[in-house]
């Protein structure tokens, strides 16, 4: 009785009209932790649910896992859970490409599967004459939801024509900012619409997965000498669902240290969310960045929270093999946050190459020391050879002057 329960509360909050499918946006945990505002930023692997333009900032082939649980505490027996996986490839001239897998489910009666390409350019690279940089992205979609029924749903009219169903949709998405130097302060503007097609996913009567359209603005400000390169980027949203008004989102992000630390904190009418990342090097080759968000749902009487956790693993070596371009190259140079975290990588690796330079430098010492302590027991050994030599052919003046005097004595005793 309490599973069919569960199965009615799923049922009616996710086929109802209230609230369409594939609305979940519990994807990417920067993006969450600025409560949704980063169609503006949309630097990292989880680009294509907030603005596929911003593939071609991301700089380094990279991968990105991600976990959340939604409503944290409101009914263990529902099971809400959000998985994210993305992959990301860079081409320099041609721009940036990533396949993303999500899932929603909430226990094993209901699912949302989303299959991603993406593909996102800056225009300049074909059209260096523009005064500003312009870049856009696009989506290719494929939605698969699903139910999973028991002994009292199976007969229900609903599903009289199957329990799942699968659809195509498109998205597109642009980001325009000045030209100005690297470590310049800066506006952006992003663009994205969503589902441009509406497609139907229903089951038996018709539900079409509605239009979505934000716009968002962003600025960043760059403080060179506070805590070694801190980036200040506070940036605002405004969505559209439908035709009626979504919601409005302001969030704040903040990179220390050369981008190793990032906090972040948002509002939006649904929530008030907070973050924290952290960036590590293993080597020259892999490094991590894990995000943690925390959102405190606004409409939810109970004691509930929501929780993401994310992963993500960049490849600068591989990348750097596989494009065969020198770093400088990598990523735009003034769009984006967490793509300047190349700073501390460049000045890492140069940090690596000095302790290899000195490391040599050492060898190289330890190798003249040998060859003086070599070249020294050689000149002690030819020295000592000499003294020897010359203590010997003295000897023999000394033997042959006894032998004369003896002579002389044999003489005079005879005469």
């Amino acid at each position: 009785m309490k599973r069919y329960f569960i199965f009615i509360l799923i049922l009616w909050f996710f086929v109802d009209i209230s609230y369409s499918a594939f609305e979940n946006e519990y994807w990417g945990g920067r993006a969450k932790g600025m409560a949704g505002a980063f169609s503006a930023i949309s630097d990292d692997y989880s680009a294509p649910m907030w603005n596929p333009a911003g593939l071609d900032n991301l700089g380094y082939c990279g991968i990105l896992f991600m976990y959340s649980k939604p409503f944290w505490g409101f009914d263990d027996e529902i099971g809400f859970n959000n998985y994210f996986f993305s992959i990301f490839y860079p081409n320099y001239k041609y721009g940036g490409f990533a396949f993303t897998f999500t899932r929603f489910s909430a226990t094993d009666l209901y699912r949302e599967n989303s299959y991603i390409l993406s593909y996102g350019v800056n225009i300049n690279k074909f059209w260096d004459s523009l005064f500003f940089y312009w870049q856009v992205g696009v989506n290719f979609k494929i939605y698969n939801r699903g139910f999973v029924l028991d002994e009292r749903s199976k007969n229900d009219v609903v599903f009289s024509k199957g329990t799942s169903s699968t659809v195509c949709a498109f998205d597109f998405g642009t980001l325009i900012s000045p030209l100005v130097e690297e470590n310049q302060n800066y506006w952006v503007i992003g663009i994205s619409l969503f589902n441009l097609n509406q497609p139907d996913i229903g089951l038996r009567s018709q539900d079409e997965i509605e239009r979505r359209y934000n716009i968002g603005f962003a600025y960043n400000f760059y403080f060179a000498k506070l805590f070694k390169n801190t980036v200040v980027t506070p940036s605002v949203q405004y969505a559209l669902n439908g035709n009626y008004m979504e919601r409005i989102s302001a969030g704040i992000e903040i990179w220390i240290y050369n981008n190793l630390i990032g906090i972040r904190g948002g509002w939006n009418t649904d929530e008030i969310t907070a973050g924290l990342s952290a960036n590590y090097r293993i080597n020259k080759d892999v490094i991590i960045l894990f995000d943690y968000t925390f959102l405190l749902p606004a409409h939810i009487k109970y004691n509930t929270t929501s929780h993401m956790f994310s992963l993500s693993f960049k490849f600068p070596g591989i990348t750097l093999k596989i494009s065969n371009v020198d770093s400088g190259e990598i990523g735009n140079p003034v769009i984006g946050s967490s793509s300047e975290s190349e700073e501390e990588i460049d000045s890492t690796q140069a940090a690596d190459d000095e302790e290899e330079y000195e490391y040599e430098e050492e060898g190289a010492d330890e190798e003249i020391i040998e060859d003086d302590e070599g070249s020294e027991e050689y000149e002690y050994t030819t020295e000592d050879e000499e003294t020897s030599d010359e203590y010997y052919e003295e000897d023999e003046e000394y033997q042959d002057e006894e032998e004369y005097e003896y002579e002389d004595e044999e003489e005079y005793e005879s005469e």
